[in-house]
């Protein structure tokens, strides 16, 4: 199935999303249960699409592509998950979240399976979908098989993100009004960009790098058979200020840092799961099973609160010396994803406050313009609408399981500027207040739509700025499979100024490889 409309650029986005009037711009984007839900049910209940889809998935000695799904009611295995769910994706117009886990640990992981994945994301990209590939997330917690292995971990980071580039590619061309080489990839929109240059935009992938939040860093109240032995290589590694001890004065976030070359967004986990007892917790620092001290349904904090458990404490570091929204995101000018967020609410503890109050308080604090814009890097946030037994807790993250707090969040959410929220395909007033068709503020991108006043506009953004090329010596190309879903433009417009602005729209090419883009090769086309 190919995607209704251009797709969500992943990479460069901090350029190339130009919202009107100073709103935030920030992604919309879900981690749903795929066992219960799928996307357009998901997007059905809240009333926009999703921009962003995200889903697990594992890699081994080999990409494990076999999974159990749910398809209305009927349990059944998929061979190929990958393909499964990216055409559900590809329906909405959504950026495909692939949160990959290495559930067998690091020292698993064949070339083979990288080789794999890199074949699999060039798949994907050229049905017209983009990826954002959040790779072994939480590496410096002590709870999964991959944590707190600092070398080791940078080292299949960047082997595997180096891999899926080469291989996935990038279409940014210079040009003079020919035909471009797009090697078989989904062109679906190609743009001047103000100074003499002609680029492809395409459905491409974007490589993630998303740690724990720092609060509690190393997590040693946390008996794990993950943490590394006293004075081992891995030990050594993390005891960054070499004092001899491994604790809250280590960096908890540059040891596992792969390199500014391999990595297009920077993420955090920001998960409040209750508030802090002097015992048992979990890897974000924040209680999950102590139910004598401090009830676990309870308001969560807001602001740069003293225990370090509020949305903005994880997104800067409050409570540390680690501030990673200042060195990662704004340091390194990375776009930035709250890459999981939620609120749990514990279904067989005492209520507190109840469900909707705490849920509301937390959503509040995180979509919310004033934050945003403290905040401008972060650029998309993934809420777990979730429920799952942890801890021997059952536990409910989940935003749609509940129709009063379904409505709560809907009123509130729409309430919020338009352009806070950017989400897939969807309709958006610009800043000259016409309404345009198709999308987001992209720098580059065609628009092919309609005004509130029904006249026709062909054009685009260029550098914040709508430009309207209807009549201005555009060549329409028709779209290819794109055109039958609103995609290609067809014929609009026959001759192409010698000097004007030029605008290819299209869908998928056909008859062209990839055999340059990675080492095994692949042929493309469609």
């Amino acid at each position: 199935m190919a995607p209704p409309g251009p797709p969500l650029p992943v990479l460069d986005v901090i350029n190339a999303l130009n919202p009107a009037g100073g709103a935030a711009a920030v992604y919309f984007g879900v981690s749903i249960d795929w066992k219960i839900n799928d996307p357009e049910n998901f997007n059905k209940d809240l009333g926009h699409n999703a921009a962003i889809q995200d889903g697990y998935y594992y890699i081994s000695s080999t990409l494990e592509r076999a999974q159990r799904v749910n398809s209305s009611g009927i349990d059944h295995t998929v061979p190929d998950y990958f393909e499964w769910t990216s055409h559900l994706i590809a329906g909405t117009g959504a950026i495909m979240g692939i949160t990959l886990l290495p559930h067998y640990g690091l020292d698993n992981i064949s070339q083979e399976a990288i080789v794999q994945l890199g074949a699999k994301c060039a798949e994907i990209n050229q049905m017209g979908v983009p990826i954002m590939l959040r790779f072994a997330p939480e590496m410096n917690g002590n709870w999964w098989p991959w944590g707190q292995d600092p070398v080791k971990y940078r080292s299949v980071f960047r082997r595997l993100a180096l891999v899926v580039r080469n291989m996935t590619g990038d279409t940014t061309v210079p040009g003079n009004g020919t035909a471009l080489p797009v090697n078989g990839t989904n062109v679906t929109s190609v743009g001047h960009n103000g100074n003499g240059i002609i680029f492809a935009r395409r459905a491409q992938t974007a490589i993630v790098w998303a740690p724990a939040p720092a609060q509690r860093y190393p997590y040693n109240e946390t008996v794990s058979r993950y943490s590394p032995a006293w004075n081992t290589s891995r030990w050594i590694e993390m005891d960054t200020n070499k004092d001899g001890v491994v604790n809250e004065l280590d960096d908890p976030y540059l040891p596992y840092y792969p390199g500014d070359d391999v990595v297009d967004w920077v993420g955090v986990t920001a998960i409040h799961y209750g508030p802090v007892n002097s015992t048992t917790t979990n890897g974000t620092g924040n209680a999950h099973t102590n139910t004598t001290l401090t009830p676990l349904n309870a308001l969560p904090p807001v602001g740069n609160d003293p225990n370090g458990t509020s949305f903005e404490s994880m997104v800067t570091g409050a409570t540390t010396q680690w501030n990673f929204y200042e060195t990662f995101s704004k340091g390194k000018t990375k776009p930035m994803v709250i890459s999981e967020t939620g609120i749990a609410y514990y279904v067989n503890q005492p209520p507190g406050p109840g469900e909707l109050a705490m849920k509301q308080t937390w959503w509040k604090s995180l979509y919310n313009i004033t934050l945003l814009k403290t905040y401008p890097l972060i650029r998309a946030v993934v809420w777990y609408d979730q429920a799952a037994t942890e801890y021997g807790e059952n536990i409910s993250y989940a935003l749609t399981l509940n129709t009063t707090i379904l409505s709560a969040f809907q009123f509130d959410i729409n309430s919020l500027p338009t352009g806070t929220l950017i989400y897939a395909n969807e309709t958006i007033v610009p800043s000259n207040g016409t309404m345009l068709a198709n999308g987001t503020f992209v720098n580059g991108t065609m628009f092919n739509g309609t005004l509130s006043n029904g006249t026709q506009v062909f054009g685009a953004w260029v550098n914040g700025t709508f430009v309207n090329f209807t009549g201005q010596g555009v060549i329409g190309v028709s779209g290819g499979s794109g055109a039958g879903n609103g995609v290609g433009v067809g014929a609009q417009g026959n001759a192409m100024a010698a000097n004007g602005p030029h605008f290819l729209h299209g869908g998928q090419r056909t008859g062209a490889n990839l055999n340059a883009e990675g080492p095994d090769g692949m042929d493309g086309g469609g």
